[in-house]
């Protein structure tokens, strides 16, 4: 049949021309009704796309001829067999050529999935074109897949306008991966040269009765002759090539191609009353910088076609020098429900001198046309050679274009950046609305909008040709351009006002120059802080061009949600910068993404109490700090994170938690994590073998959900691992309550690695706030310093064996100092044991001398009631290979140390059960203070079953205990045998103890008493001398024997010929200072070089030391010994001192200098007198006696 088409030349001038001269190919593709005069005939092959290859005045007098192929009929031949299965094409193979195996399929049945596997790397006898016909037996189980064999790579090539017909063939897939992994292993080339003919590669057609639907085309290299002469790589149409059929092609899908050298890698032509339907084209690149490979026309064109997705294609490199728009994606003439997404379109340009049109995407729908949404395309280097006068779709270099007469048209989210220059001047535009689109139709929102060009003349980020009544929204765009006017609609807009005032709205648009990855990469870069978070939440685009997630709350602009580095100080809140620490979208994620540029400060400025913790901070690149701190007023950070804190690091270092207002020592901000369910508040977490370092949580108040969890951790982030890798993290002046262990910071065991400083916290809050097993817990840690924290008043329910600090398996290098440790008391629980102290650091041989210092802590009431050891300070080692050993406990003040259990268990002021080892640095344990240790007693002579002051497990050697001060003044409950040094059997090695220089005092009235009890003999001992020993017992057991006196002591020994037997005066009976009345022990012990100092950080006598913890002189030991309620004056005196004090004074006594009593006097009376009127004048000292306390002053007499 043969068919006229005739037109006027006012009609095409209306649509799409601007003077005679020029035609748009678009024109014939977009579906209108038309006629041509002075028709001429073509071969049946034409059709209006040959009208591309002509000037204007031939394609005014051409007439296409159509002409509509004889229908296929469905038959199935008797006797034909059925095909089922996987079928080889090539040499040797069960078909030769494809065309064969098509041949086949379309003669006969198919009973299942049909496979023709490609078994040759060429195809040279093959008849094109090779038509795949309707087979009746197609469904989508009996699918027809062509497809090359595991291994191959195959090409068809050949010389035909049509290589592949799909001829209204259902459930068809030509799949040119070999592996099934999306690789390109089948390249289709068509080598016609005639571009009159209209050569395509693939054509996927209709008949007159069935339209080809379920075709799938995927991972195919499609080469035509050049970007001019072979007309399309995909085409989709009618019968007649090129033209729309009655009956729609449906569900197709176009995916994962390469496309080069063609006028259009992909054309779909539909009915404008019957439009296709489903199209998928999606992830194709198509193009290229090689002008030999480029695109000539478009990339992707659909027209007449409805639930279309044109989806993550790459389109780089579509050019043309004719007089046709060229464009990057082109939907026109009946469209609904059409979604371009997610494409990145770079370099399309016409270089037509006359001036002509060229667009990265380009919406044209008709009237009736709806839903028609473009988003998250990043659009990049569309230009024209410039025609000045017009701004219509023909003319200039155009981001994206919208025209016609369809309505719904959003465009939402897309990244434009107009780079190259036009040669002359004209009217470019990274988005241009076109006279005609009618009022209401378009929604333009969070778009990115620039044109960077430079060329002289009128350029423009915005552009529209149609009245503002044309937007139904626009606003949360940005507009930049390097021209004098930001945008144009109807006249010319110099800048953002003035484009807000002709545009209407707008009134969330920005005007920021935006910085691109590059210039053909539109990926935001972290320095667009301006534009971070500046978009509004849209339920068409919940994601963007990667996949990424929008924010929910403030997406970005453009194609890309981005993170802007940070710098400077943000506010934290509600109303402020961010809503949240942990959550999406609050400040850890916004750091995650974006990083810094600078150091950053985030002010809390009102509570946070919906934090989830979902979001960690991750490592920070540059070095910057982080510094989070309340502002404003005290506030508070909670919320629920169960098996997780709700506030951590995984691998970010100098984070600084500050919760001072005052810049000092206020605790002004409060951190708990609600959860019941395995909670943690705070943690540093490294990962992998990247230490973290300069980490900081300070004055803060820590709230844990629970007290079976710990608090604040530091570790690898994966709490499953060995450790963390950490150095320089401080944990400061927090209060930590409600915790199974206050603070926790397990290290890998490596030299050098985890430094930590916990110091000034408080962790004893009582009550149901309190911590159940541990204030501080260091494990694998090399250089901890844990002082001057407040640790106690632990919840004593759980078998709990509870520890004020532990320093664990290879925790090395530390110093723990200064700590006040008090009320660790745990119940009668099996397990449930307690220890101020434990140390417990080498790990199987690593580092045997640990080199720890336990430096004047004062540990008090420490107690239990269970068969567990209760002790002030223990060290816990195993073997002589898995052995605590350099170790130096030094200056602690340790009383009240009593384990209740009435089977009678330990108590223990120090107990050394670190297995130490002399090479390894053995064990100093000097100037302690132990005192009112006790158990409720058994008759045994076990260490294990009374109290003692210091005692001795294991195959040990290398102890030096010198200059300690023991006090075993409390009575157990039932008789039992206390010693203040209890040396076991377990203690064999020749020489393992040197004891010296310590006063050892049993003062009870009960049980069997010894100042030293050893069950070894004297050979254990390296040295023993200058001790004072006293007991109200016998002074001492050894060699099998009690021995009563210091002289039988004295010969068991074999030594100690400078030791003692007196009686010291204490301060009381805890505070074991020494008052000036011990005249018999001042200055009787000998130096010794590892004392330079007493307890008090006092210089020792270089050559006449205390014995004892405490160095004192007759001269100086009082001074301000003097407590509350106790006057006594005047000082200076000339003859009577007046002494009251609130409760009775049994005795007051005055010394010189030397240490001389002058006068001694019995009170009994809560006040009296001193006469010192026969006094010579010079210095004196008071002592004055009052129940167990013991008052000391100096006076001067005049």
């Amino acid at each position: 049949m043969r068919e006229n088409y005739n037109v006027s030349e006012n009609s095409l001038d209306m649509t799409y021309f601007r003077s005679p001269l020029k035609i748009a190919l678009s024109f014939f593709l977009l579906g209108s009704a038309f006629t041509l005069s002075h028709a001429q005939n073509l071969r049946a092959a034409e059709n209006p796309l040959a009208l591309a290859k002509l000037s204007y005045n031939e394609q005014y007098n051409q007439a296409a001829l159509k002409m509509t192929p004889s229908p296929i009929i469905k038959t199935t031949s008797k006797g034909v067999p059925a095909l089922n299965g996987v079928y080889t094409v090539g040499v040797g193979g069960n078909f030769t050529t494809l065309s064969a195996a098509v041949a086949s399929f379309n003669a006969s049945p198919i009973t299942g999935p049909v496979t023709f596997s490609l078994l040759d790397s060429t195809y040279p006898s093959e008849t094109f074109p090779i038509v795949i016909n309707a087979n009746a037996g197609s469904s989508a189980t009996n699918t027809l897949t062509i497809k090359p064999a595991a291994g191959v790579d195959a090409t068809i090539s050949g010389s035909a306008p049509v290589l592949l017909k799909i001829n209204g063939a259902d459930y068809v897939t030509v799949d040119g991966s070999n592996n099934g992994s999306g690789s390109d292993n089948l390249v289709l080339n068509n080598t016609y040269p005639t571009g009159a003919d209209l050569p395509v590669l693939a054509w996927v057609a209709s008949t007159a009765t069935d339209g080809a639907d379920y075709v799938t085309l995927k991972n195919i290299k499609f080469l035509g002759f050049d970007p001019s002469n072979t007309i399309a790589g995909v085409l989709v149409s009618g019968p007649t090539l090129g033209g729309a059929g009655t009956i729609p092609n449906n569900y197709l899908k176009v995916e994962s191609n390469t496309f080069n050298r063609a006028q259009n890698a992909m054309f779909v032509i539909g009915l404008a009353t019957n439009q296709d339907d489903g199209a998928v084209i999606k992830d194709n690149t198509i193009g290229s910088s090689n002008p030999l490979e480029r695109m000539g026309f478009r990339g992707i064109a659909v027209q007449n076609a409805k639930n279309v997705m044109i989806s993550g294609n790459m389109i780089n490199g579509v050019s043309t020098s004719s007089t046709s728009t060229s464009s990057g994606i082109l939907v026109g003439a009946t469209i609904n429900n059409i979604t371009v997404t997610g494409n990145q379109i770079n370099d399309v340009s016409n270089t037509n001198t006359g001036g002509y049109g060229s667009n990265g995407i380009y919406s044209n729908a008709a009237a009736g046309s709806t839903n028609v949404l473009i988003s998250n395309n990043f659009v990049s280097n569309i230009y024209s050679y410039g025609y000045p006068s017009l701004g219509g779709v023909g003319d200039n270099g155009l981001g994206i274009a919208v025209g016609g007469a369809g309505t719904d048209i959003r465009i939402y989210n897309n990244t434009v950046s107009l780079n190259t220059n036009q040669t002359v001047a004209g009217r470019p535009a990274a988005l241009n609305i076109l006279s005609g689109v009618v009022a209401g139709a378009v929604d333009v929102r969070n778009n990115i909008l620039a044109n960077n060009q430079t060329t002289s003349g009128e350029r423009y980020a915005i552009y529209s040709g149609a009245a503002n009544t044309a937007f139904a929204k626009i606003d949360f765009n940005n507009y930049s351009t390097t021209g004098a006017n930001l945008g144009y609609i109807g006249s010319a807009r110099s800048n953002l006002a003035a484009v807000q005032a002709g545009f209407g709205s707008n009134l969330k648009s920005l005007n920021v120059t935006p910085v691109f990855t590059s210039g053909t990469d539109l990926h935001m870069t972290a320095a667009n802080s301006a534009l971070d978070n500046k978009g509004t939440p849209l339920l068409d685009v919940t994601v963007d061009i990667d996949g990424a997630a929008r924010s929910a709350t403030k997406p970005d602009m453009g194609a890309d949600e981005f993170k802007a580095s940070l710098a400077g100080t943000y506010t934290v809140g509600s109303t402020g910068d961010y809503a949240s620490l942990t959550n999406p979208g609050g400040v850890f994620d916004e750091l995650n993404l974006s990083g810094a540029t600078g150091n950053v400060t985030f002010n809390i400025t009102e509570d946070l109490t919906a934090e989830t913790g979902a979001n960690p901070l991750n490592p920070i690149v540059g070095g910057y700090t982080v510094t989070i701190k309340p502002s404003g007023a005290a506030r508070v950070i909670s919320g629920t994170m169960a098996s997780n804190a709700l506030i951590r690091t995984a691998g970010a270092s100098g984070v600084t938690i500050d919760g001072s207002l005052s810049g000092g020592t206020d605790r002004s901000l409060s951190i708990t994590n609600l959860s019941a369910t395995a909670p943690q508040v705070v943690r540093f977490g490294s990962v992998g073998t990247t230490a973290i370092s300069n980490n900081t949580l300070k004055n803060t108040i820590i709230t844990n959900g629970i007290n079976t969890s710990t608090a604040v951790v530091i570790h690898d982030n994966a709490l499953g691992a060995a450790g963390g890798y950490f150095n320089n993290i401080t944990i400061k002046n927090n209060v930590i309550k409600k915790a199974y262990m206050a603070v926790y910071a397990a290290s890998a065991v490596a030299a050098g690695n985890g430094g930590i400083t916990v110091n000034d916290n408080d962790l004893s809050t009582t009550g149901a706030d309190a911590i159940s097993l541990a204030g501080i817990y260091a494990q694998g840690v090399d250089g901890a310093v844990i002082q001057n924290n407040t640790i106690g008043n632990f919840n004593a329910t759980g078998a709990y064996a509870r520890r004020g600090i532990w320093l664990a398996t290879g925790a090395v290098n530390s110093v723990v100092s200064g700590n006040t440790i008090s009320n660790i008391n745990s119940g009668a629980a099996a397990g449930s044991g307690a220890v101020g102290i434990l140390v417990s650091s080498t790990n199987g041989g690593y580092k045997l001398n640990t080199n720890n210092s336990i430096d004047n802590n004062s540990i008090t009431n420490v107690s239990s009631a269970s068969t567990s050891i209760v002790a002030g300070i223990q060290l816990l080692g195993s073997s002589a290979t898995v052995s605590t050993s350099g170790v130096s406990l030094t200056r602690n003040k340790i009383t009240n140390i009593k384990n209740s259990n009435s089977g009678g268990y330990a108590s223990v002021g120090i107990y050394l059960n670190g297995y130490s080892v002399a090479a390894n640095g053995g064990v100093n344990v000097m100037n302690n203070f132990i005192s009112d240790v006790a158990n409720y007693g058994y008759n045994g002579t076990s260490y294990l079953d009374n109290g003692v002051g210091i005692t001795f497990n294991g195959v040990s050697t290398g102890y030096k205990i010198y200059n300690n001060t023991i006090n075993m003044a409390t009575n157990q409950t039932i008789p039992g045998m206390t010693a203040a040094i209890n040396v076991p059997s377990s203690i064999t090695g020749a020489g393992a103890i040197d004891l010296r220089n310590n006063i050892l005092v049993n003062s009870q009235t009960t049980s069997t008493r010894y100042a030293v009890y050893s069950a070894v003999p004297n050979t254990v001992f390296s040295n023993i001398d200058n001790n004072d020993y006293y007991s109200t017992g016998s002074v001492g057991y050894l060699g099998g024997s009690a021995r009563a006196t210091l002289a039988d002591w004295q010969t068991a020994t074999g030594k100690d010929v400078n030791s003692l037997n007196v009686l010291p005066e204490f301060m009381s009976p805890t505070d074991l200072h020494l008052t000036i009345a011990n005249t018999a022990l001042d200055n009787k012990g000998t130096a010794l070089a590892e004392v330079t100092i007493d307890i008090d950080g006092d210089a020792r006598s270089a050559t006449t030391p205390d014995m004892g913890a405490d160095e004192f002189s007759i001269a100086t030991a009082a001074t301000e010994n003097v407590k509350a309620g106790v006057k006594i004056y005047p000082n200076p005196v000339v003859d009577y001192v007046n002494i009251n004090n609130s409760s009775k004074i049994e005795s007051v006594e005055v010394y010189n200098v030397t240490g001389q009593k002058v006068s001694s006097k019995t009170w009994n009376a809560n006040s009296g007198t001193v006469d010192m009127r026969s006094m010579t004048p010079g210095m004196y000292i008071i002592t004055v006696k009052s129940g167990k306390d013991v008052h000391t002053v100096k006076i001067i007499k005049k």
